[in-house]
């Protein structure tokens, strides 16, 4: 059948290369569709439940909030695991799913479970539930600035307007200016004089409605009826009466409890709300402060809709703010971080590198052929099978990014392998002066090798269906893609080499280049035992120090992003935070070309956005994020830059008595999997699990390479606790919620509900002035009971305790975490030493290491089972292929022999054994087998044509060498410039390329050497083995 196809196929040149310019226009307008973005849309099994609890201490939301949640959300079938954080006034849980819950339906259940079971959980709170998705990370932040407040909300607010409009935008948001209220102050003093009480000012201002009531008719119209009590303007608020002088006097806590009337004596005189209160349209307040080089901004971060283009959205958000700076004069825009550039110069990189590598490999390929027709035939299959591949990833709801990118990367040298064999075979028979229609038609001997070969490279990629985890599922869109792009190579060796085939003039028949190699071959068959021993020693050697790499999960990346966290003492005010986190701005602005700064964006104290709720910031921390030039533009490395900042603040930090931890920001792909050590302490009791906590984290300090070391009791604070004594406030005619209710007014203040300005909703806060410190709140009065006045210091007692910020769980226990970077040592040799540490540690025994250093121990025995499957698989289809069961372990044994190679390259280049290598590891095992079976395949086929084993083993081997060289170097010489040239983005694909390029190359030595002294042997043995079967 592929005889006939071939030969054909070579007769009907205009209708393949009409067909092969119907896939290339294809292909290049899937191009242009396809989304864009630095990682695949991965469906991440996280959801987020945040709840507000305002005004409760830690301890508080823990009993009243994350408890009852936690035992609700115990109910929902899929979770893996629940871990909550109880802070002042939120709590926060972090939901895991199984990785292949549909996390719509997940969301959809979580809801109903907390309908349904969350019996004890605190009244008038509303949790919120949010889907974890990478989209959801700001694809661009901009910090706006104005010499006039006023100007700066009026820009901001026009800004994010016309970024809301733009396509593929989801969402906007704003942190650093704060949203206006309504404020009504009230005079203790005038009141008290007036005789005015609080609880007629809240019941008579309390939030206004507007009812519909049906209808009404009049002379056959009918008149819809609305019910309105509103206000309406400042100066209908202020003039609202409120009272009657004197009422204080009639009216007592136990008359407005009962609902009694009342009676004033003499002539009712009104008292309107001016004569007790200011009324104020003010800004919230905002406990912290937002800077961007060194200015006061506000900062807008932008997210993309999921699926949608992240560079042709940052594009458009770009030529926006360009529009805006020209027109929009009286203000500055600073972008501070714009993922779309990583993204764009790290795909174009990988783009480059491409394009090199496929010119490299064509030049490879003229070397060996030295013919241009047949090099060009061999060239334009490149750019087909890729974008014939490109075609399969958009009609797969593929995208292109990091990994399927790598994918078509790694793919340069591959693709190109199946031509190559096709056309070397079609190429010999027309030295041998056969013609184009018989050559194209003998030529379709290597089909059944090659397609043996593609699916044992594909097959080792089937395994990844059932490997969970995150990693695992952002490598299975490499694995994709580069089996769409084999897949393709595949069908164009098949359909459009034979068409090049009446165009390729071989001048003369060409004597055999490898009769030095067949007169080596030759010695080492005599010398079998010999040979394979001397491989074996070297595969042992090579195995050895394989094992003595170290591990880490994933490469670090130079993303130019330092980040610097800032703790002051427990209890600093914001405004010194606000303080000292300037100081150290400034420094790092003065010292901008010794960092190559580009911007620094800080946060200081509680400035009000998502990202201080999540992280749990405190009015004593803040981060100052810095920036560095692109890396095309810098000299300077981000890990230098590093050092030098720790240089630049040190002084400041010991000026403040403050602590600092200083670290590199990863990619998102980082920030999904956590700390590089983290260890997880279980004890029930605070105190307890705080100095278990704290000496692990001192012992850790000890540890070459630990950095940053932090603890969940780093931060901690003085509270003031108010205890009411029910005893004391029975006997004064109180009860605790009058203590309360007399406090709230000059705390947190109380909620009026919401007023209309100008079209535009407000909510009005009433409040009383407080005094300076704490002990005043002792002498604030209260309306008794028994019609007199009492005092809170009466029936309260007043302490200052310390307590800790957060109160963390893991799976509805109380824990405690140390968490810490690793920097200039290799993960797996910490890890190693922190294991030592834990197991050495009597009090530790019920504690988890977690984190990056847990993981890569996940990945290496996921990856594990993945090459043992793929082996298995691919055993399978050799077997198929041969119709043999002894065949496919004589090619297997060239798995091996590429170790060494990996071995050697990871040495050269100082690799660790990571994701990106291990990865590289599996294609390898993929793609080195292929070489056996095209070699293998030659030999059978010859001995089949009645040509003795020993001369159809030194012609075989002989007839494929050229096709083993040129597809093995072709594939190396492809992979070098991914491999060496270093650009965004380069750290996680560098590592897989010189696995696969280094174990490649030496496999393909080992291959022409081991695997005919090999199949010899093995042939031998299992003749005789035949043979005493046949005798019994």
């Amino acid at each position: 059948m592929w005889r006939r196809l071939l030969g054909e196929l070579s007769r009907r040149p205009v209708a393949i290369f009409l067909l092969m310019g119907t896939l290339i226009f294809l292909g290049l307008f899937s191009w242009q569709k396809l989304p864009v973005d630095l990682l695949p849309n991965l469906n991440v099994p996280y959801a987020l439940i945040v709840t507000p609890y305002i005004g409760a201490t830690p301890e508080e939301v823990e009993r009243d909030i994350t408890d009852p949640l936690e035992s609700a959300v115990s109910f929902t079938s899929g979770v893996k695991s629940i871990s909550s954080q109880s802070r002042d006034g939120y709590s926060i849980l972090t939901v895991e799913f199984e990785g292949d819950t549909d996390m719509a339906f997940a969301i959809s259940r979580l809801r109903d479970s907390i309908d349904t079971f969350s019996f004890e959980l605190a009244s008038d709170v509303d949790p919120i539930i949010v889907e974890f998705n990478p989209s959801l990370l700001p694809v661009y932040i901009l910090g706006i600035s104005s010499r006039e407040a006023n100007n700066l909300i009026a820009q901001t607010n026009k800004l994010m307007g016309a970024l809301s409009r733009i396509d593929g935008v989801a969402n906007v948001m704003l942190a650093g200016i704060p949203e206006q209220q309504v404020v009504v102050t009230l005079d203790r003093e005038r009141m008290e004089e007036l005789e005015i009480p609080l609880e007629i000012v809240k019941t008579v201002l309390e939030e206004g409605v507007r009812y519909p009531m049906g209808f009404l008719e009049k002379d056959g119209l009918v008149y819809t009826l609305s019910v309105r009590c509103e206000f309406t303007s400042l100066e209908e608020l202020s003039n609202t009466v409120v009272g009657f002088r004197g009422m204080g006097s009639s009216i007592s806590a136990l008359t407005l409890e009962t609902g009694k009337t009342f009676q004033l004596s003499g002539i009712p005189i009104p008292v309107r709300l001016n004569q007790i209160a200011t009324v104020e349209l003010l800004d919230q307040e905002i406990r912290g402060a937002i800077s961007v080089n060194g200015l006061n901004a506000a900062v807008i971060t932008v997210q993309k809709q999921s699926g949608a283009n992240t560079v042709n959205v940052a594009a458009e958000i770009s030529k926006l703010l360009n529009e805006w700076e020209k027109s929009e004069i009286q203000s500055e825009v600073i972008t501070i971080s714009d993922t779309s550039q990583f993204t764009n110069m790290a795909i174009k990189g990988l783009f480059k590198n491409l394009l090199i590598g496929a010119f490299v490999a064509t030049l490879v390929i003229f070397a060996f052929l030295r013919n241009f027709v047949a090099t060009l035939a061999i060239a334009v299959s490149m750019p087909l099978s890729l974008l014939t591949a490109i075609l399969i990833l958009y009609f797969s709801g593929f995208g292109l990014d990091l990994m399927t990118l790598g994918g078509l990367t790694m793919a340069v040298g591959m693709i190109v392998d199946n031509s190559i064999v096709v056309l070397e075979a079609i190429y010999r028979y027309l030295e041998a002066r056969k013609k184009p229609y018989e050559a194209a038609g003998q030529g379709s001997e290597v089909v059944g090798a090659i397609f043996a070969s593609t699916l044992t490279t594909v097959a080792v990629f089937v395994p990844f269906a059932f490997i969970s985890g995150l990693a695992a599922q952002i490598f299975r869109y490499f694995a994709f893609a580069l089996a769409f792009s084999l897949g393709a190579s595949l069908f164009i060796a098949i359909i459009m080499i034979p068409a090049f085939t009446g165009f390729i003039r071989v001048r003369r028949p060409r004597e055999s280049n490898y009769v030095r190699y067949k007169a080596f071959l030759k010695k080492l068959l005599e010398r079998r035992l010999l040979t394979i021993l001397v491989f074996v020693v070297i595969f042992a050697l090579s195995l050895f120090a394989f094992f003595l790499k170290s591990t880490e999960f994933i490469p670090s990346f130079d993303n130019g992003i330092v980040t610097i966290d800032l703790t002051l003492p427990k209890n600093t005010d914001y405004r010194t935070t606000v303080k000292a986190a300037k100081e150290i701005e400034d420094a790092i602005m003065e010292n901008s070309e010794e960092i190559a700064l580009k911007t620094v964006y800080t946060m200081a104290g509680v400035t009000g956005d998502i990202i201080t709720l999540l992280t749990g910031y405190s009015e004593n921390m803040a981060t100052i994020q810095v920036y560095l030039n692109d890396l095309g533009e810098r000299r300077i490395s981000t890990d230098d830059a590093l050092r030098s900042l720790a240089k630049i603040t040190d002084g400041i930090v010991e000026k403040y008595g403050g602590e600092i931890s200083i670290g590199t920001s990863g990619l998102e792909l980082e920030a999904v999997f956590g700390r590089d050590i983290e260890i997880a302490v279980f004890d029930g009791d605070l105190d307890s699990m705080r100095a278990k906590v704290e000496s692990l984290a001192a012992e850790l300090a000890g540890v070459v390479g630990i950095e940053n070391i932090q603890t969940s009791f780093d931060n901690r604070q003085d509270v003031i606790e108010l205890t009411i004594d029910r005893s004391k406030a029975t006997l004064a005619g109180l009860y605790h919620l009058q203590v309360l209710g007399a406090i709230q007014p000059y705390t947190v203040g109380i909620d009026l509900g919401m007023i209309s300005l100008n079209g535009k909703s407000l909510p009005v806060k009433l409040q009383q002035a407080k005094g300076e410190g704490y002990e005043w709140i002792k002498s604030l009065p209260i309306d008794s009971l028994l019609g007199n006045k009492t005092y809170i210091g009466i029936v309260s007692n007043m302490e200052i305790r310390e307590s800790p910020s957060t109160i963390e769980h893991l799976d509805n226990q109380r824990v405690g975490y140390v968490k810490a970077d690793v920097l200039g040592r290799p993960l797996g040799q910490v890890v190693e030493e922190v294991r030592e540490i834990i197991e050495g540690r009597d009090g530790l025994t019920n504690c988890q290491l977690k984190g990056q250093g847990d993981l890569i121990q996940q990945i290496i025995e996921q990856f594990g089972f993945a090459l043992l499957a793929g082996i298995i698989f691919m055993y399978l289809i050799i077997g198929a292929q041969f119709e043999s069961l002894v065949y496919p372990l004589v090619i297997f044994c060239t798995l091996p022999m590429a170790l060494v190679g990996v071995v050697v390259v990871s040495y050269l280049f100082n690799l660790t054994i990571n994701i990106s290598s291990l990865v590289g590891v599996l294609t390898l095992a993929g793609v080195i087998v292929n070489n056996g079976i095209v070699m293998i395949t030659q030999i059978n086929q010859l001995r089949e044509s009645g040509m003795e084993k020993r001369e159809a083993i030194l012609e075989g081997a002989g007839r494929r060498a050229r096709p083993i060289l040129m597809t093995s170097l072709t594939t190396v010489v492809a992979l070098l410039p991914t491999a060496l040239i270093k650009a965004e983005g380069s750290e996680l694909e560098s590592p897989l390329a010189l696995v696969i390029a280094g174990g490649l190359l030496v496999g393909t030595i080992f291959t022409l050497l081991l695997t005919p002294v090999l199949y010899d042997l093995i042939d031998n043995l299992s003749v005789r083995f035949k043979k005493k079967n046949s005798i019994q």
